[in-house]
């Protein structure tokens, strides 16, 4: 089930994703970055921390940006997705995928283009990455 994370579960994909994109804050330092980041007023409905709950456990999350780009002279809401994160131990049974495959068919259902790029400190640049299509859009 996808759902926005809460208290503690923010905390907790924080600290999973502190090592990997803390550019070298402290934890602490960290969490108080990303919690200011998630609850400033300009984050409103353009910026989520989601989960992928599996029997009542946390199995992903990720960030979404609602992001606004022109295609053709058309203004299009694109999703924007950062930070998955999976826990290590819970790793390599699809609960990422599913989390991203929920993510864009929602965003697409509720008028979003449907296509989402991401970036991650192993590929900072990709422009040639293909954009991932959402069954609802690709009538």
């Amino acid at each position: 089930m996808l759902r926005d994370l809460t208290g503690e579960e923010r905390a907790a994909y924080f600290r999973g994703i502190q090592p990997i994109w803390g550019g070298g804050l402290s934890e602490d330092r960290f969490q108080l970055f990303q919690r200011r980041l998630a609850d400033a007023p300009e984050a409103r409905e353009r910026y989520r921390l989601l989960g992928w709950f599996v029997k009542g456990t946390l199995t992903a999350a990720m960030k979404a940006y609602d992001l606004r780009a022109t295609c053709a002279a058309r203004p299009l809401r694109v999703l924007g997705v950062g930070a998955v994160f999976t826990p290590p131990e819970l790793r390599r049974r699809g609960h990422a995928a599913a989390m991203l495959r929920a993510v864009m068919d929602d965003y697409a259902s509720r008028g979003g283009a449907g296509n989402a790029r991401w970036a991650s400190p192993s590929f900072p640049a990709c422009p040639e990455a293909p954009a991932r299509r959402s069954p609802a859009t690709s009538r």
